[in-house]
């Protein structure tokens, strides 16, 4: 071999070295990226940024053993499902189960298990009391939250009043007469009660356990669309089982009392 091929085997071979390397790296990305809307105490937001919360605490755990810097964005949940569904963010933090969500999205394994509730005024007549199949709620006025699903009280979500873009607006607008009952799960509502200094006053407000309704799990979603989902929900998967079987998950829901929100 000449003196000249041996120069071009050997830049070659530097080449391609960096080539790899670069792959490599383009393949394990430094930074994660997550978003969420600001649901106490699962997820705090502060100023567009979700700063802490059982679920965002959990993910950081996990980030941690990817050896992977994570930023969370506090959003509304709409936006979230849209960033994630391109591909622009890499998560999206406690998504309930639903089956027109699992064509877009991969799901993680359930991290958390929350309590159905129906929210009604005693002001406006209390026409939810009374009601005791998803059949006969369906029959009232009911208010949601936009892109949120409500799979797991077997309503069809196109047939509530979901214009409010989070809780506070959806229990305004209940509050207001403007639907017969809200729906969300527990421990949420109570989380924005005890962390939202806006809050609207609940006096008149009761609220019951739907016996028919599922308690909807907590989720990472990671779109289809994202390049490496197939490494994402595994490593996911495996941090979740880690964080329960090591004690990490009894320990923050400790942290943030989440037992003491249960009914």
């Amino acid at each position: 071999m000449s003196k000249n091929a041996v120069r071009q085997w050997v830049f070659s071979g530097v080449v391609t070295g960096i080539l790899l390397v670069g792959v490599a790296a383009a393949e394990t990305p430094s930074r994660l990226t997550a978003c969420a809307t600001s649901t106490p105490p699962f997820v705090l937001g502060e100023k567009n940024r979700a700063v802490g919360g059982f679920s965002v605490e959990l993910l950081q755990t996990l980030a941690a053993a990817m050896k992977r810097e994570l930023d969370v964005s506090e959003v509304p949940w709409a936006r979230c499902l849209n960033e994630v569904k391109a591909g622009r963010v890499d998560i999206a933090i406690d998504a309930y189960d639903d089956a027109e969500r699992r064509k877009l999205y991969h799901y993680s394994e359930p991290y958390y298990t929350l309590t159905p509730q129906v929210f009604y005024s005693t002001r406006f007549g209390a026409k939810a009391e009374a009601v005791r199949s998803a059949g006969e709620l369906a029959k009232l006025t009911g208010c949601g939250v936009n892109e949120y699903t409500y799979d797991h009280y077997d309503l069809d979500a196109n047939l509530l009043d979901r214009g409010a873009t989070d809780n506070l607006q959806m229990m305004k607008k209940l509050l207001a007469g403007r639907c017969d009952y809200a729906i969300e799960e527990l421990e949420v509502i109570i989380g924005h009660r005890q962390t939202n200094k806006n809050w609207p006053d609940e006096a008149e407000l009761r609220s019951f356990q739907p016996q028919w309704a599922r308690g909807p799990k907590l989720h990472f979603l990671v779109g289809k669309k994202h390049q490496h989902a197939a490494q994402l929900i595994p490593q996911l998967n495996a941090g979740i089982a880690s964080a329960i079987k090591s004690g990490e998950v009894t320990r923050l829901r400790a942290k943030y009392r989440i037992e003491s929100l249960r009914p």
